[in-house]
């Protein structure tokens, strides 16, 4: 068992441990390349792999797109209507605008 422990807050890092707290939430901002999502949408079952096809088409958030309906999309203007909940459970309406890929994903 290691002795070393990193203790992460919402103040000021540990002194002396700047650097190390830094690296480490700079890896939760990292995307995935190409390549690496490419990867994950092969080895993903189909339904999966359309939910991470239509999070990456659309920029929305997985719980906006889990909520979804096909009432929400508006073929006319291109756009889905999302809707979220925020902080003390007020609604986030957005309206996304959809690339033609994105479109062509609810005909599977």
């Amino acid at each position: 068992m290691s002795s070393n422990v990193l203790f992460f807050g919402w103040n000021r890092s540990v002194p002396g441990r700047e650097r190390m707290s830094a690296e480490h939430f700079q890896s939760f901002g990292e995307y995935l390349t190409a390549q690496q999502r490419r990867r994950l949408i092969e080895k993903a079952d189909p339904d999966t792999a359309d939910f991470i096809r239509a999070l990456l088409h659309s920029a929305a958030r997985p719980n906006e797109m889990q909520a979804a309906r096909v009432s929400d999309f508006d073929a006319r203007e291109r756009t889905l209507r999302l809707v979220s909940l925020k902080g003390r459970g007020e609604e986030r309406v957005v309206r996304r605008w959809l690339s033609a890929v994105a479109e062509t994903l609810g005909g599977r």
